[in-house]
């Protein structure tokens, strides 16, 4: 068993940085939330306390960490006798010369306050998704008397662009959740709590990439953006993959190829606003690939969409 924690907590955030030390971020403690960070490092079993959040005290909020940059949202916070949730958004930049120097600073506000929601992360992107708006303590009725619905909703910050998004097709309609177990692609929650108010034993995945177009927050796909689907499809050996960009954005957008996996498996940079990429079914190396479905994803400052294709040989 490893050394105690300082300062005793539940219902807080838990991310692991450069996968050595584990940050445990607010949460409650006997009787309130506090603000601490505290820091564990498996090595020598050791805890330090870090920087501590600038927000309000939190308990059932949701967060990850990717490279060094921590984000965390919703949850609940203490106003008076209240127990109230909040959407406000949170970004920690992590110093790598010392991991215990957090910078903390406000970041757009989640499109949909969340509470016990399941989070974690993929590539730039920290996704959140299930949880409720109507926050509880351990029996689903909130704290207002109602009870507790979950959210089918699942959406990320995308740290590379700095704007929400929104994912479709997720199967999750649960909450009272922690975090996503997550292998590759593939996202994972075990059990949670359901429309019902009851503890299930369900097993809900899915493939993160299989699952898109994503969409920005408030935005329809602009008419002036199109990702056409390749051809041919299925191909051998080569395809051709059609866009249209607009005029602002096409200096920043990529055209990136994943397998099943979710392994980036070649990235093109665009180089006019409107044209063709040509994939013959190599990786960056050079290197051809096996056969089996890829997902292609056309990603600019404001948009991105995947679209899947089927490599035969």
């Amino acid at each position: 068993m490893g050394a105690n924690i300082p300062v005793s907590v539940d219902d807080q955030v838990v991310a692991v940085w450069n996968d050595s030390l584990i940050y445990s971020i607010s949460g409650w403690s006997t009787n309130t939330n506090v603000k601490n960070v505290q820091v564990y490092n498996p090595t020598v079993d050791t805890w330090s306390q870090a920087t501590q959040i600038v927000g309000p005290g939190l308990f059932g909020h949701s967060g990850s960490i990717a490279g060094n940059l921590i984000v965390y949202t919703g949850g609940v916070k203490i106003q008076g006798f209240s127990f109230l949730i909040d959407n406000r958004t949170w970004l920690g930049q992590i110093n790598p010369n010392n991991p215990l120097d957090i910078t903390w600073t406000e970041i757009p506000n989640t499109p949909k306050a969340t509470y016990r929601a399941a989070s974690g992360t993929f590539g730039s992107t920290i996704l959140f998704s299930g949880g409720t708006d109507n926050p509880y303590n351990f029996d689903g009725i909130g704290y207002n008397g109602i009870p507790s619905a979950p959210d089918t909703l699942t959406f990320g910050y995308n740290l590379a662009w700095d704007y929400w998004e929104f994912f479709e097709g997720s199967p999750f309609a649960t909450m009272d959740h922690r975090g996503f177990a997550n292998c590759w692609s593939f996202y994972y929650t075990i059990g949670g709590m359901n429309e019902n108010q009851e503890v299930i034993d369900e097993v809900k995945y899915f493939n993160i990439l299989a699952d898109l177009p994503s969409v920005r927050e408030n935005e329809s796909i602009p008419l002036d953006f199109k990702l056409s689907q390749n051809f041919p499809n299925p191909f051998n050996p080569s395809t051709i993959i059609n866009y249209e960009l607009k005029i602002t954005n096409y200096e920043f957008g990529k055209l990136t190829i994943f397998n099943v996996l979710g392994e980036k498996v070649k990235e093109f940079e665009l180089a006019e606003p409107r044209g063709s990429v040509v994939w013959n079914g190599t990786n960056s190396f050079g290197e051809q690939v096996s056969s089996g479905i890829y997902f292609y994803k056309l990603e600019t400052v404001n948009f991105s969409e995947t679209k899947k294709m089927l490599l035969l040989k």
